[in-house]
């Protein structure tokens, strides 16, 4: 089957050889249909496909045949059963996972609540409701946890005025605390509060509990709490060692490089234009096996 990506791939370059797909026989999407189309973020409305995206540690992209956000593989009953048989040829904790976005070097020890802010236009939260929304969820947070409360500001929303503004008028209002800090703030709380951020593998790397209030990637997954939309509800056991099971998945079973070579690229995208499983990717070439041929 032949292989089409999106024309905005080679401009966004989520994979610095993505300008380079076209001369190994792989057609843009303006000049062809006819093939299974890789797309960027969104579905695509057509027979075979698959959806590509940032996250969820540095550097890391996923493909998923499904969807993204809340629709995407790892949601579905089926994953579950695959991810609680899978064993990892080396544990998560080995690998040196970094978060997804460079942290700031200050760092804040915080024994209370943290609230998880995020780009308030990202299509995280697009896909599953609104900025209003997003924003209803981080007043009521401020107002239920008050003093309780530390707002850890997005890196990307660091130098946006506007936004800060209208997060800056909650915490003010309701005594909490608020920075631009590194991730270890989240070391010693109690546990960690977001509206649909891929923060939550951050949270479960550090065994933190996570409250997720709409739906996303990790809502039926089994390691984030769904509360359907309520701020605060109360916390429901998770287990451990399903936690590290899906962690050693993400990083072998579900996640590849920005930095793999492009023939892997090839192999991997050939993978999913012609494997029918939830994860067609191959082990070989996953964002563990890169960390490991590469540390």
């Amino acid at each position: 089957m032949n292989l089409i990506v999106d024309d905005h791939l080679l401009k966004f370059r989520p994979t610095p050889n993505f300008t380079e797909l076209p001369k190994h026989g792989v057609a843009l999407r303006s000049q062809s249909q006819e093939g299974h189309i890789i797309s960027w973020a969104d579905h695509v409305l057509c027979r075979s496909h698959s959806c590509l995206e940032t996250g969820f540690f540095r550097q890391a992209l996923h493909l998923d045949n499904i969807g993204l956000y809340h629709e995407c593989s790892l949601n579905f009953p089926q994953a579950r059963k695959e991810i609680e048989s899978y064993e990892a040829p080396k544990p998560w904790q080995s690998l040196g996972l970094q978060s997804k976005f460079g942290q700031p070097a200050k760092k804040v020890d915080w024994e209370g609540v943290v609230i998880v802010t995020q780009y308030a236009n990202d299509r995280s939260i697009a896909k599953v409701g609104s900025v209003s929304q997003y924003y209803e969820f981080i007043r009521c947070a401020c107002a239920y946890f008050g003093k309780k409360a530390f707002l850890k500001i997005h890196p990307v929303i660091s130098g946006d005025r506007k936004m800060l503004e209208i997060l800056k008028g909650f915490a003010m209002k309701h005594g909490c605390e608020m920075g631009h800090v590194d991730v270890s703030v989240i070391d010693h709380c109690e546990s960690v509060h977001l509206y649909n951020s891929s923060f939550a593998v951050d949270a479960v790397m550090r065994d933190k509990h996570v409250f997720q209030s709409a739906p996303g990637y990790f809502w039926q997954t089994g390691i984030v709490q769904y509360t359907h939309g309520r701020v605060h509800e109360p916390m429901l056991p998770t287990s451990p060692w399903y936690r590290d099971k899906f962690m050693d998945f993400l990083a072998w079973r579900y996640c590849w490089h920005e930095l793999t070579p492009l023939p892997e690229v090839m192999e991997i995208m050939g993978a999913y234009a012609h494997n029918a499983s939830l994860f067609p990717l191959p082990q070989d070439f996953s964002y563990g096996a890169y960390l490991m041929r590469n540390s």
